[in-house]
């Protein structure tokens, strides 16, 4: 494997500078083509936990967004924060479920090489992709903060001088009217520039029936397009210039009640035990109402729930080969905006409505040395500043407040929905780091690696809670800054924010050649998640502003082997390792000062471990065997200071069993067509959703079944597919709502089969 190292970094370097020649995963020997370490190189020498997914793998599995991505990953799985528009990712159990637009992520999102600070433009990057890689454990030397528990890279295909022009059109239908486009456009302009065109549309018309308002809602209207430019004056030199944008105008997801009130009094708990409180049990919320069990019936009494998105940037990005080294600089912008409204407690009752608004500013410059990667001794050095100013409201529109506020407003229910506690954070947040990583092949077999990274960052701004005076605005009227503004009820609190925090994060691991297909590895790495400040709207109504988080440490201890035998038809991969927190940040709902409030929080110590097998095996050419297993397991090993979460408490998010495999056979017939039938499936072990454990938190297992026929010949590529064929059912995220509104709220899936087909043509 040491050859075929060498002999992937040896073209790393032209190929990294020359990023648009792409190499796909059929061209050397069938082997996939990353750069998780800044150099390409093939993915069963690298030494770390990652998996990697084509553009063929894409389209082949039917993927449409990163919540499938992460369903095809062992001990990965998603947090939907707010229906489509925000969702986070968990990896071996690090991850975050804070839906606060401001929040710190545990997982790094990039899109060539760019990171997504902002959780609201993930969506975004998922078309004309040369491939997906995803990075488990911490990767703070080469990606930075805030990748404690991995890295998220899509990496878009680039313009191409070569073969005149080409492009292709894929037009999808499905159940409810879906109708998805995605296409690209690669035009050389000379011998020495070259221009991309890619765009997409996902539209869906609404699938949830409000039986309360008597209007549907949760269409789908996402909107994308992305356009690049290259110029290669020479074979040392490379420019690559990116301007991108993306919308989305569809509606929200209207959440499902779990009540915990007796129907008859609602004044009194539910006679069920918490464990059996459910989706379609006989419980009722504070009003008395009782949901359905039906995934597509919902009774909210908000109208108009909002989820708006404009999300545009770009970069720069030079590539020049200096001979000795390459000089990477990238120079970046993003623009994130966001409007999103909805009816938190999910029933008829005027109790709690969720208004949040944001504008998000981000500039990052990143400039690297990399050496030839033919060598014995292989280097990487460099720098990144980043900077972002960012404005964030959330007001939370609710019945009533405990002292010092007072009781609910006399007068009719609608009357009583007139308060409106707000945060309001004007931050802006500035990172400078500097980083390295040697690679050294001290023998014949063994390789040792180094790095670290040294971060500097601080973050300073304003916060304002205040009570908003919601009489003033029908049910339904998106509440931002000026509405909430409008004659207050009372300012609570105007103060300043301050944090800085200095941390490092590294890597040291081993690597030994067992044979040409075979690799051993084992490796430490501490990673790093910034501090910052924890903001809930309801804290307004205690009297409290944001309150400062420390920063949360990583240290993981990891060991893998990968292999590849057969002639190359069966890839085995397997790995074990240790997570060891020190003051972990988690997001729980809490009470405090009579409230239930949504805190960010830290955990003192924590820690989880497990292993995880990854299977690919082509016995004979056109039938293919997948498969993934991930073992997980978890705890809070101290929780002083912290009176509602005991030690021994699982973390959320992180079920003991992953499980996923698919089967592929292709028959080639006779007009040179090919015919393909695939089936797939992802089980899902059972998993609380909350740090405390309460078992009305807990979400059972679940199995997702999809199966897609595919018929190519030529340039027409033709499908038939199926996602959640039995109808699964599940909440996506389980929250805590009784002292407002005496439920718990669950962001469910669709939970209905969904058909459709699709055709591609390339040109």
């Amino acid at each position: 494997m040491r050859n075929k190292r060498r002999m992937m970094a040896g073209a790393g370097l032209i190929s990294l500078v020359m990023s648009t020649t792409a190499i796909s995963a059929d061209d050397i020997d069938d082997v996939i083509i990353v750069t998780a370490q800044k150099r390409a190189e093939d993915i069963q020498s690298v030494p770390i936990t990652m998996q990697a997914f084509t553009a063929n793998e894409i389209a082949r599995r039917g993927v449409t967004s990163s919540t499938e991505v992460f369903a095809l990953i062992p001990n990965a799985s998603t947090n939907v924060a707010a229906g489509d528009s925000q969702f986070n990712f968990y990896i071996r159990g690090v991850g975050d479920s804070n839906f606060h637009v401001n929040s710190n992520t545990a997982i790094g999102v990039y899109a060539d090489e760019v990171t997504l600070n902002s959780p609201v433009s993930w969506s975004f990057p998922l078309f004309d992709l040369e491939r997906i890689e995803v990075l488990r454990g911490p990767q703070n030397t080469l990606f930075g903060r805030n990748t404690t528990g991995g890295a998220v890279s899509y990496i878009s295909a680039k313009p191409s001088l070569e073969g005149g022009t080409s492009g292709f059109g894929r037009f999808t239908a499905g159940r409810y009217s879906q109708f998805d486009v995605e296409s690209a456009l690669n035009l050389p302009l000379s011998d020495t520039a070259a221009l991309r065109i890619a765009g997409m549309a996902n539209i869906r018309d609404d699938i949830q029936e409000n039986k309360f308002l008597g209007v549907d809602g949760f269409d789908k209207k996402k909107y994308a397009a992305r356009a690049q430019l290259l110029w290669r004056p020479s074979d040392r030199l490379e420019v690559l210039l990116n301007g991108h944008f993306g919308l989305n105008r569809g509606s929200n997801h209207a959440v499902k009640t779990i009540g915990t009130r007796d129907p008859g009094d609602p004044t009194m708990p539910c006679a069920l035990p918490p464990g059996d409180w459910g989706l379609g049990q006989p419980c009722a919320d504070a009003g008395g109402f009782v949901d359905t069990g039906d995934a597509l019936e919902v009774f909210a009494n908000m109208p108009n729930a909002r989820n708006d998105i404009d999300s545009y940037g770009g970069f720069f990005n030079i590539n020049w080969d200096l001979g000795f080294a390459n000089i990477t600089a990238i120079t970046a912008y993003e623009d994130n905006k966001l409007r999103r409204s909805n009816d938190v407690d999910g029933g008829p009752h005027a109790f709690f409505e969720l208004h949040q608004s944001a504008d998000a500013d981000q500039w990052s410059q990143e400039v690297r040395l990399t050496s030839p990667g033919d060598k014995a001794f292989r280097w990487i050095v460099g720098g990144l500043y980043f900077n972002e100013k960012a404005k964030w409201v959330t007001a939370a529109r609710t019945t009533g407040a405990p002292p010092p506020i007072g009781g609910a407003l006399p007068g009719s229910p609608a009357a009583a929905f007139t308060l409106v506690p707000t945060t309001i954070i004007d931050q802006d947040d500035a990172a400078i780091s500097v980083y390295g990583q040697a690679d050294w092949d001290v023998a014949d077999k063994l390789t040792i690696t180094v790095g670290g990274r040294y971060s500097w960052e601080e973050k300073d701004g304003f916060n304002d809670t205040l009570i908003g005076r919601g009489a003033l605005f029908p049910i339904g009227t998106f509440l931002g800054e000026a509405e909430v503004e409008t004659d207050p009820i009372r300012l609570v609190t105007s103060t300043p924010l301050s944090g800085d925090w200095n941390e490092w994060g590294g890597r040291f691991a081993i690597a030994y050649d067992v044979n040409d297909d075979a690799m051993l590895f084992a490796s430490v790495s501490r990673g790093f998640k910034t501090g910052g400040f924890s903001t809930a709207a309801l804290q307004a109504i205690i009297g409290q502003a944001a309150r400062q988080v420390d920063e949360e440490t990583l240290l993981t201890y990891e060991g893998g082997l990968k292999t590849r035998s057969f002639g190359g038809q069966l890839l085995a991969n397997a790995s074990v390792f240790y997570n060891d927190w020190k003051d972990m940040q988690i997001f729980s709902v809490l009470l405090e000062g009579g409230q239930i409030l949504p805190l960010l929080l830290n955990i003192p110590k924590a820690a989880s471990w497990g292993a995880e097998l990854e299977l690919q095996f082509e016995p004979q050419d056109g039938l293919v065997f997948q498969g993934a297993v991930g073992w997980l397991d978890s705890e809070v090993k101290d929780a002083t200071s912290l009176p509602t979460i005991s030690e021994g408490n699982t973390l959320p998010y992180s079920p003991h069993w992953t499980v996923n495999g698919l089967v592929r056979k292709e028959w080639e017939l006779s007009n040179s067509a090919v015919l393909a039938a695939q089936i797939d499936a992802a089980y899902v072990g059972d998993q609380s959703y909350d740090i405390e454990n309460k078992p009305e938190f807990n979400e059972d297992q679940r199995t997702i079944l999809n199966a897609r026929l595919s018929y190519v010949v030529g340039n027409l590529d033709f499908g038939l597919w199926g996602k959640n064929l039995t109808g699964q059912t599940y909440c996506d995220n389980i929250q805590e709502l009784r002292s407002n509104t005496g439920s718990i709220k669950c962001l469910q899936n669709d939970g209905v089969p969904i058909f459709g087909g699709d055709v591609r043509v390339n040109f």
